[in-house]
């Protein structure tokens, strides 16, 4: 298991250099253990690095499988969307503020809002590169994540519509990060599955990129 320390974000916006930088640490691990095979390579990420990964498909094909945990995938979207649990209960504000102070100054240092920089928005989501997107996708996410379910399913009616292998798994009641044990365990055997059958190995154990 691969477990590389994403950069902060800097000044050209959330995907710059990340595929490489990965990409780099991938090649740097294959050349000090070389009994690791370079053609069954897995990506397993949460959050941020559940975006991180969904770049990655989109630029390179050195990764073979890819498990995506409430990523975010328009950042447009993200921007303005309510959480499931801020929808549920408005009495405790506007939700929304979150993912729009994440968006223009936090981790996505877009600069602005979707209206003052939308090609910054566009060209820093994967959604509209999933046509670049080859390798199978498994996305798993919580009914109430404060990023949004539909970045997920988004996501997925994209890749469903050009008939590329791709799952999604709801998990109901559950937030950014899943707590009930039941979840918990289902997540782990479906991740196992996955990459049993795309890659035909277990990872077992393994954490993901946050």
């Amino acid at each position: 298991m691969l477990t590389p320390a994403l950069p902060p974000t800097g000044p050209d916006g959330p995907a710059a250099h990340l595929t490489e930088r990965i990409v780099a640490t991938l090649d740097a691990a294959l050349a000090q253990y070389p009994n690791l095979d370079g053609e069954r390579v897995g990506y397993l990420g949460h959050s941020f690095g559940g975006y991180a990964g969904l770049v990655l498909a989109t630029e390179t094909e050195r990764i073979h499988s890819f498990v995506i945990l409430s990523g975010p995938a328009d950042l447009a979207a993200s921007w303005g969307a309510f959480s499931g649990f801020g929808r549920a209960n408005p009495e405790f504000g506007v939700s929304s503020r979150r993912g729009a102070g994440w968006a223009e100054t936090g981790q996505g240092a877009m600069g602005g809002p979707p209206w003052a920089v939308p090609e910054v928005y566009r060209g820093h989501s994967p959604l509209y590169r999933a046509d670049a997107i080859r390798a199978p996708v498994l996305l798993l996410h919580g009914e109430l994540d404060f990023v949004p379910i539909t970045e997920a399913e988004s996501l997925f009616t994209a890749l469903w519509r050009q008939d590329k292998d791709v799952q999604l798994v709801t998990y109901w009641g559950e937030h950014h990060l899943f707590v009930s044990p039941g979840s918990i365990r289902d997540a782990w055997a479906r991740i196992d599955a996955w990459f049993a059958r795309t890659l035909g190995v277990s990872p077992a154990g393994s954490r993901p990129a946050q």
